[in-house]
């Protein structure tokens, strides 16, 4: 398997992460609101931190 096939891997369960933490958002009772915002911000920079590293060792 490439390094980049690997990275693609990587990335597409960091999606599927954050598109759960989005849905637990939409869900949330009124206490757990700012968790899940918390949440859905954590996945976001994950998945933004492993595309750059993914474009900086496939490059």
């Amino acid at each position: 398997m490439e390094k980049r096939e690997i990275w693609q891997m990587i990335i597409d369960k960091a999606k599927l992460e954050l598109t759960l933490a989005e849905q637990d958002l939409q869900n949330a009772e009124s206490d757990f609101v700012v968790a899940a915002a918390y949440e859905v911000v954590a996945k976001r920079e994950k998945l933004n931190a492993l595309i750059c590293r993914a474009k900086k060792e496939c490059a």
